[in-house]
């Protein structure tokens, strides 16, 4: 935003999503007749449609080996040539990338072009995983939640502080897309009221994983009450106790809560 291509094109491209030549043809573009069921006209590739702004190239550590030597020319002759036809195109582009994936670790086992590495990496960020950066999550749930809010156009529910404090212990194994998706889901869930920890506790975050088994995978044969004794005199968080049992967190908090349900009753 603070660049002189602001104003220009933003064009993105997952290359996790697309094979070598689908890679190619869409980001250099293609002519008339130069393969079979090619448009009329040729296509316009996104390089060609980026010009004077910036591409991002996500996920850019799986991209096929093959086709980074190809990258690595338009890079340094700054032209693209279409499928197909005869004639190189200037493009002034300012390239983006993104990946998860330890490049050295790629280029050790042949996956990833050294070459092609030191010519993206000119100026690398670093964002470390949501759980090592746990003050940041009040900051992003927060925006998450207010822009579902503005979506759905309803009123922005409130987070308790409780409930914003659970969403800090957790681990997020899914990083900002989880987060999304739970901060989507709690404001579905209150109904414009505030987001309590109930709430959040409700959207099952651990859903679909599937601890390691360990001797305390016995305990989930133990009643609600001998589990909420234990943990009682255990000192330990509800995260720590329910993988200590081998339980996912969310389970083990509805069966504390099933006891407290037939108290009161």
């Amino acid at each position: 935003n603070a660049s002189p291509r602001r104003d220009k094109p933003f064009v993105a491209v997952n290359c996790a999503a697309l094979s070598e030549q689908l890679l190619e043809s869409e980001l250099f573009g293609y002519t008339e007749g130069a393969f079979t069921g090619a448009s009329k006209g040729g296509k316009t590739g996104l390089f060609e449609l980026a010009q004077g702004g910036t591409i991002f190239l996500d996920e850019i550590g799986e991209m096929p080996i093959r086709f980074q030597a190809k990258l690595l020319r338009v890079i340094q002759e700054k032209e693209i040539r279409k499928i197909g036809g005869d004639e190189y195109i200037p493009v002034d582009v300012r390239i983006m990338s993104a990946t998860n994936q330890n490049i050295p670790d790629l280029i050790e086992k042949g996956l990833f072009r050294r070459d092609l590495y030191y010519r993206i990496n000119l100026l690398a960020i670093h964002i470390p995983p949501l759980r090592e950066r746990r003050e940041d999550i009040p900051l992003i749930f927060k925006r998450f939640v207010e822009k579902k809010s503005k979506a759905l156009n309803i009123v922005e529910p409130m987070v308790e502080r409780d409930a914003m404090e659970d969403l800090k212990k957790y681990s997020w194994p899914g990083n900002i897309r989880e987060l999304r998706n739970v901060a989507e889901r709690a404001v579905i869930f209150s109904m414009s009221k505030n987001i309590s920890l109930d709430t959040i506790r409700e959207i099952d975050m651990d859903e679909g994983e599937k601890p390691e088994e360990t001797p305390g995978m016995k305990e989930k044969a133990k009643s609600s009450e001998e589990l909420y004794r234990e943990f009682a005199m255990s000192g330990m968080t509800l995260n720590d106790f329910a993988a200590s049992v081998g339980i996912s967190r969310t389970t083990l908090w509805r069966k504390f809560k099933s006891i407290n349900s037939n108290n009161k009753g």
